[in-house]
């Protein structure tokens, strides 16, 4: 839905009071912020036909233009959604709302809040319905944001119906392998030859996918074909690993200390593939790589982004990167992360039935399953979806949600997006 049928502007996005200075509009709110733009910052982000093509690029003569340090000459406010700023060389029209996203800093209050929950074992996973998927794909993506997980019942059981609802959001990514899809059989000889554990019926102890790769799957999707356990359930888990790590950061600052800056290496050496394929083309998807970085991944403000956690794709520290105290320390810290991880406190579960599938954050979750009994029969398809394909998505949904033309949602940070996404009322 388009907020652009909607009529009434909230308070953050009002003009109260405009004024200019040779060298910066100044703009203040209806929310009593005020906001200053430079006039080379204006300049740089003209947006009329005369510099900004139709193909959403800039023209060539632009880049002089923002060159040339000219004064503002007026500003004035043309309507709700206008302010004219005129230059010597110049008249370009702004989007007050855009205007007003750009001061992140000062961000209105949100009506929704689409951040990471940092959910427990009360988790009740957020479920959807296969035939929704056209009118429900900004919920369902919201859902992934905010819990990092949800099932969706009811889809076709085949290649199709799984790519259709891996489809609502991008294309899959290219795996190292004949197909992009995967298709997991318990038991399946073959491939429990290539990778035991993975394939195996063993326990799959709690991870994320991709650890050795610097940008790991986003989504994971996964489709139960068919299911059948005489014995006893095979159960999948899940964690969030953002909620885990904040609890060590209380519990134990040091341990965490240790995990977020330790450079710790990840491995994956595949010669062979566990796909049918002619023989002679085994060779392509031979893989060979590895990754140094600390277990604990955060960004520039200290916020945990990821838990590169697994139990199987380790390979130590560079010899020399530290003493033999440290190596100690950092494998007490991650034995003990690798502890809440696996705690039952931590996991949210269930029993993937036939047409039933779960799509789930790679990059905040760890998932895991119990132990395969021999007589079950079970059969997924499993498939990965990009980072940025995933903020391709829903940085397109957003800027849809905020009834704006394309030009001002051209180069708006994730944050703009989603303020600019509710700036109705």
């Amino acid at each position: 839905h388009h907020y652009c049928t909607m009529s009434i502007l909230r308070a953050p996005f009002v003009i109260k009071a405009l004024r200019h200075t040779p060298r910066n509009l100044q703009i203040t709110w209806k929310d009593g912020v005020e906001t200053t733009f430079p006039s080379s910052w204006l300049r740089s982000n003209v947006r009329d036909n005369h510099f900004f093509d139709k193909s959403m690029t800039y023209k060539y003569d632009h880049f002089a233009f923002v060159n040339r340090a000219i004064p503002i000459s007026s500003a004035d406010q043309r309507n709700s959604e206008t302010i004219e700023v005129k230059w010597s060389d110049h008249t370009s029209d702004f989007n007050a709302s855009w205007l007003r996203a750009q001061d992140v800093a000062n961000a209105p209050e949100p009506l929704e809040k689409m951040d990471l929950e940092l959910w427990d074992q009360s988790l009740h996973i957020p479920q959807y319905d296969y035939k929704e998927r056209g009118s429900e794909l900004l919920s369902w993506m919201k859902s992934l944001k905010k819990w990092g997980i949800i099932l969706i019942n009811g889809v076709p059981r085949s290649e199709m119906g799984f790519t259709d609802v891996m489809h609502m959001i991008g294309p899959l990514r290219r795996r190292y392998h004949p197909t992009d899809i995967l298709r997991l059989q318990a038991g399946n000889l073959k491939y429990r030859e290539v990778d035991p554990t993975a394939y195996g019926l063993v326990e799959l102890k709690a991870h994320i996918d991709h650890t050795y790769l610097q940008s790991p799957a986003k989504i994971i999707g996964f489709l139960c074909l068919d299911y059948s356990a005489p014995d006893r359930d095979t159960v999948n888990y899940f964690a969030n690993s953002v909620r885990v790590a904040e609890d060590l950061r209380k519990s134990d600052p040091e341990a965490f200390q240790i995990l977020s800056s330790t450079e710790f290496r990840r491995s994956r050496r595949r010669i062979g593939v566990e796909e049918d394929c002619d023989p002679s083309d085994e060779r392509i998807y031979d893989w060979d790589t590895y990754l140094d970085s600390p277990v604990i991944v955060t960004n520039k403000s200290g916020e945990v982004t990821m838990v590169r956690s697994s139990p199987v794709q380790n390979a130590g520290h560079a010899l020399g990167s530290y003493d033999g105290d440290h190596i100690s320390k950092f494998y007490s810290a991650y034995s003990k992360l690798v502890g809440m991880l696996e705690s039952p406190k931590y996991h949210a579960k269930l029993v993937l039935k036939p047409g039933s599938m779960f799509l789930f954050d790679n990059q905040r979750l760890v998932h895991g399953r119990s132990e395969i009994s021999p007589s079950t029969s079970r059969t997924f398809l499993v498939a990965f979806l990009h980072d940025e394909t995933w903020k391709s998505r829903w940085r397109i949904l957003l800027g849809r949600r905020s009834g704006l033309a394309d030009k001002w949602l051209f180069g708006c940070s994730e944050g703009s997006l989603e303020i600019l996404s509710q700036r109705m009322e």
